[in-house]
């Protein structure tokens, strides 16, 4: 790694502690890595602000919840 990639790392190690549940700091983690991935096969994608991380994990959340909640709703339909 060159030096600025080990800055990096350790200010993300760094932010990372911050986070008090461990659950909750794998979601980020597993986030990171998909914008990551995103970013790295579509080049022309910028970010122009600052990402919400925790706003898209509840986004993501409600979106699990509203999705379990309509195929609870299937499964009644269905007996």
């Amino acid at each position: 790694m060159t030096m600025y990639e080990m800055n990096f790392s350790l200010l993300v190690e760094d932010t990372l502690k911050n986070i008090v549940l461990p659950e909750y700091r794998q979601i980020i983690v597993e986030l990171l890595m998909v914008v990551s991935i995103v970013l790295e096969r579509n080049p022309e994608l910028e970010f122009s602000d600052k990402v919400d991380l925790d706003g898209l994990v509840k986004e993501a959340f409600n979106d699990f919840q509203r999705d379990c909640s309509r195929f609870e709703g299937i499964e009644k339909r269905v007996e």
